[in-house]
Parts: C-alpha cells; structure tokens; sequence
C-alpha cells in the first residue's frame, strides 16, 4: 500500500502508476473543494480514503471473493459499508474508460466521507444528483468531448429524456433500470448545468441540495427546498442549453 495526503492505495500497479493514480486522486479532492462554495460544508473525511485498484480482473475477483464475497461478480464500485473504493482496469468500455470509473467512485467515496450520515440514500428520491456529480468529475480523467454530454444531448433532441419532475423522484433502482445509459448521460449533463451553467448562478443551491441527498435526507419535496422554481422552468432552461451546446457541460 502507498500514501498521499488524503488517500490510501492497495494496488498491485507499477510504482510510477501507483504515484500518477494518487496524484489523480488528489486533484479530484481539490478539484472537488474548490467546486463547493459554501466552506462550512464539506467536513475533513476521518483518516484516510481507502482504495483498492488492481490492475487484472483475476486479482480483482480475488480480492472481492474475501472482502465482498456478496458482491465478486460486480463492476467497480464505492462501498458504503466498508468506505473503501474498489476499482480494476476496465480498458475502453462504452461508457466510460477505467480513468473515469476510478475518479466516478472516489467522487462517491470522497462525497460520502464529507457529506454523508450512515443513512442509506439508495431507496431515497433525487438519487440522480450523486450519480450526475460522480459523472461530472469523471471528466477530469479526460480532455475529450465528454460522451455523456453526447449521449445526452442525443437523447434531448429525440425527445427520450426523462421529464425533470419525474427524473427527481427516482432511486437509485430507477436510475440504474434498463435505460441506465441514459439516465446517468442525463445525470451527468443536469449536474453540470446546475453547477456551471448561467456562470455558476445555481451551484450554491445545488451544493445544498446534494448535501441533504448524500446525508440520506431526500425526500419527495427536497428540490424545492432549494429551487423557487418549478422543476418545469429548470428542465426547459437546461434542454435549451443542452440542445446549443451551451452551459450544460
């Protein structure tokens, strides 16, 4: 295992990869920080972020048989239970390249260390702004066209986006359904809208929002808490920006 500032890395890489991996971790977390404009409300994590990378599938499956003999069939994922990010290379897949998975699930973990409560928040309502802000930070792995705002962007102009009224109420069953795909493509273009679009007007709101959803306190009501507006004027302002190419990154 290696050690950064913030992170703790089991890995079975190359040093050099070890050091650039802990290196992308580092400047996630900063990256994150900075994104948040309230200062109060990010805590420090308590000890150091565990993640466990291995660079084959084998060890990978090795390693889940004894740490999550539940779940050894599984794709990378953020444990709540155990805290620990669990990652191997997935080479080009059609979402996202093992970069972004890496800095997808440290988002979850960094964000469940910073903002979360032990309360469960799967089987809660609004479970798309974790998985948007997850997508959006993914996109440091890369300086490509992001394929989730693509995918997005598709799906707007074919009229096959989820209505946002109904896109909060969704858990996390509902997000990941058949049109996964989709639904985290617009995920990820919805959280960048509300973080960046209009020069950042609502990311304020947005951070205060997200923090009530990770903190496993979302309930049916919980956008309006922090958006005047009907869930209708927002969908509207976004497809327009999406469809331009414009402020919804």
């Amino acid at each position: 295992a290696v050690t950064s500032e913030r992170f703790l890395l089991r890995a079975n890489l190359p040093r050099a990869r070890a050091a650039e991996t802990l290196s992308a971790l580092e400047r996630l977390y900063r990256r994150i920080d900075a994104s948040c404009p309230a200062s109060d409300l990010l805590r420090a994590p308590e000890g150091l972020l565990d993640v466990a990378y291995f660079g084959t599938e084998e060890d990978f499956r090795r390693h889940l048989a004894e740490a999550h003999p539940d779940l050894s069939w599984a794709p990378p994922f953020f444990d709540a239970s155990d805290r620990m990010t669990h990652v191997v290379d997935v080479g080009e897949g059609v979402a996202t390249t093992t970069a972004e998975v890496l800095l997808h699930e440290a988002t979850h973990q960094i964000l469940h260390a910073r903002l979360g409560t032990g309360r469960p928040t799967a089987d809660l309502p609004h479970y798309w702004a974790s998985e948007g802000i997850a997508c959006h930070f993914e996109r440091l792995a890369s300086d490509a066209a992001p394929r989730r705002l693509e995918r997005a962007r598709e799906a707007a102009r074919a009229g096959r986006h989820v209505p946002l009224e109904t896109f909060l109420q969704y858990s996390q069953a509902e997000i990941n359904g058949p049109d996964a795909l989709e639904h985290y493509a617009q995920a990820a273009s919805l959280a960048g809208w509300f973080l960046e679009g209009d020069e950042g007007s609502r990311r304020e709101a947005f951070w205060c929002y997200l923090a009530h959803v990770e903190a496993g306190e979302a309930e049916a009501g919980t956008f309006a808490e922090f958006f005047p507006d009907p869930p209708a004027a927002y969908e509207s302002a976004w497809l327009s920006a999406l469809r331009g190419a414009q402020g919804a990154r």
